[in-house]
C-alpha cells in the first residue's frame, strides 16, 4: 500500500512541478511580449540570399518598406535539418502574404561557417521555392540585443511598415496566433 502512495505522491509532485514550470515560462513571455511590442527590429543589409540552396548572391534588404514583414530567425541552437523542416512549414503563410501583396515575408538563417554547407545541402534536397536569407556575420542578433533570441518564442515577428514589432510568436502552429497575424496583415493591406 505504501508504494501506491509513493508513486501517487511523486506523480502530484511532477505535476506540480511541471504546472509551476509552465506558469513561470508564461508568465516569463508574457513580460518580456509586452517590452518588446512597439521596438523596433533592425534588419541587416549584409545578408546573402539563396534560393533552395543556390544562386547565393548580396542583396541589400531595405530597412524600412511600405508593408509590414514576417520575420521568422531561425538560430544556430538549432540542427540543419531541423532548420531547413521547419521553413517548409510556412508554405501557406507564404502565400498568403504574397496575395496580400502588403506583406514581406523573411527568413533568416544564422549560419555558422562549420554549417554552412549542411545548410546549402538541406535547403537545395528539400526546396521551399522562395528565398533564404544567411546570415553569416551574426548580424541579425548583434543588432537586435533587446530580442532573447534564446527563446524559440521569440524568433517570429510581424512588423510594421516601420520595423515595429507589432505581433511575436510562431503562428505555425497556433490558429489564433495566425488569425491575429492575418487581420493585422489584412489591416496594413488596405491602408
Amino acid at each position: 500500500m505504501s508504494i501506491k502512495i509513493g508513486k501517487y505522491i511523486l506523480t502530484i509532485f511532477c505535476f506540480c512541478l511541471l504546472s509551476c514550470k509552465a506558469a513561470h515560462r508564461r508568465k516569463y513571455i508574457t513580460e518580456h511580449t509586452c517590452q518588446m511590442l512597439g521596438q523596433t527590429i533592425v534588419i541587416p543589409d549584409n545578408l546573402c540570399t539563396t534560393y533552395n540552396g543556390i544562386d547565393t548572391v548580396l542583396i541589400p534588404s531595405p530597412q524600412k518598406t511600405n508593408k509590414s514583414q514576417i520575420i521568422v530567425y531561425v538560430s544556430t541552437q538549432e540542427c540543419t535539418l531541423c532548420k531547413v523542416s521547419r521553413l517548409a512549414a510556412y508554405k501557406n503563410i507564404i502565400n498568403f502574404t504574397q496575395a496580400q501583396k502588403g506583406c514581406h515575408f523573411k527568413f533568416i538563417i544564422d549560419l555558422p561557417d562549420e554549417m554552412e554547407i549542411e545548410t546549402y545541402y538541406g535547403l537545395e534536397k528539400n526546396p521551399i521555392d522562395f528565398p533564404v536569407y544567411l546570415d553569416k556575420k551574426h548580424s541579425f542578433v548583434n543588432l537586435n540585443k533587446h530580442i532573447d533570441f534564446s527563446d524559440p518564442f521569440f524568433n517570429v515577428f510581424l512588423l510594421d511598415e516601420n520595423n515595429q514589432i507589432q505581433l511575436i510568436g510562431d503562428p505555425v502552429n497556433n490558429t489564433e496566433l495566425w488569425n491575429l497575424y492575418r487581420l493585422a496583415i489584412e489591416q496594413t493591406a488596405t491602408r
